[in-house]
C-alpha cells in the first residue's frame, strides 16, 4: 500500500493500526510513521497505471516519471515508468 507522506507524495508501508476518527498509523518502508487519512492511503500492489512519480534513474538522480505499466516475475514486481525529461529533451 501506499500513503501520503507530510511532502505530499507516496511512499509504500503498512497500516499499524486503524483510529476511530478515519485516520490510520502507516509504517513506511524507511522507518518512518505517521498518522495519515484514510483517503489518502491507496491499498495496491502496485501504483495504478498514469500515476506521476519521483523515480530513481540509472544515474542515482530523482526525476519526475510516469507509470506506463509493470514488471513481475517469480522473485519481484516494480513499475515501468517513463521519466519527463525523456520526453522533453532539448534538441
Amino acid at each position: 500500500m501506499y500513503a501520503l507522506w507530510k511532502d505530499k507524495v507516496l511512499y509504500s508501508g503498512h497500516i499499524t493500526s486503524v483510529t476511530s476518527d478515519r485516520q490510520a498509523v502507516v509504517a513506511f518502508d524507511d522507518g518512518n510513521s505517521l498518522s495519515v487519512q484514510l483517503d489518502r492511503i491507496l491499498v495496491c500492489d502496485l501504483l495504478p497505471v498514469g500515476t506521476s512519480v519521483l523515480a530513481q534513474r540509472s544515474d542515482d538522480q530523482l526525476w519526475l516519471a510516469t507509470v506506463l505499466g509493470h514488471y513481475r516475475s517469480s522473485s519481484e514486481k516494480s513499475h515501468l515508468v517513463e521519466f519527463a525529461s525523456d520526453k522533453h529533451q532539448c534538441q
